[in-house]
């Protein structure tokens, strides 16, 4: 789940500075950090233009989004319905919940999207538009695709890795 536009604006629309802080803008995460965990994870969403960081694993996300001031909008791209549940009462004011993942069915508080006058909408993405309204975000942010990258010899364990969820990129295979 990736909490998008979190961060609260100035009556001029500047953004709240940033954060988190990237390690450096590469299209490749550096060897041995496949798995590294906490750190691989808050190097490369802050690389990917996040302002913050907020830990599902260390505390409520609603929780923590409120403290913020609550989210604008909240790309949900996990496939976990009680990750989506718990995650619809950080939205803030007129915030949306953009449900892109598919989870099937999951309880809302309606009183709590009312009072807040907060949104969960659904999203199919996959047609043409989308793709190049992703890519001109991603030049006008300066996103480049990250992959994990394996040798053509080990295409079975790439997709082995792929297959398993396990992937945290791309997985390309490299021709030598």
């Amino acid at each position: 789940m990736t909490p998008a536009g979190s961060g609260r604006s100035s009556s001029a629309g500047l953004r709240r500075e940033r954060r988190c802080q990237p390690a450096g803008r590469g299209s490749d995460p550096p060897e041995g950090t496949r798995d590294a965990g906490r750190s691989f994870r808050v190097r490369y969403v802050c690389v990917l233009g996040a302002h913050d960081y907020i830990d599902s694993k260390e505390g409520d996300v609603a929780q923590a989004l409120r403290k913020m001031g609550g989210a604008r909008a909240i790309i949900a791209t996990v496939t976990s319905p009680d990750a989506m549940q718990a995650i619809v009462d950080g939205l803030g004011a007129n915030g949306v919940l953009m449900v892109i993942g598919a989870v099937g069915t999951f309880p809302v508080d309606t009183l709590g999207l009312l009072f807040k006058r907060a949104a969960v909408k659904g999203w199919y993405s996959g047609v043409a538009a989308d793709s190049e309204d992703t890519l001109a975000f991603s030049q006008l942010n300066g996103v480049g695709s990250m992959n994990e990258i394996f040798p053509f010899e080990e295409a079975q364990a790439a997709y082995d890795r792929m297959m398993s969820g396990k992937a945290r990129f791309r997985v390309v295979l490299k021709m030598h």
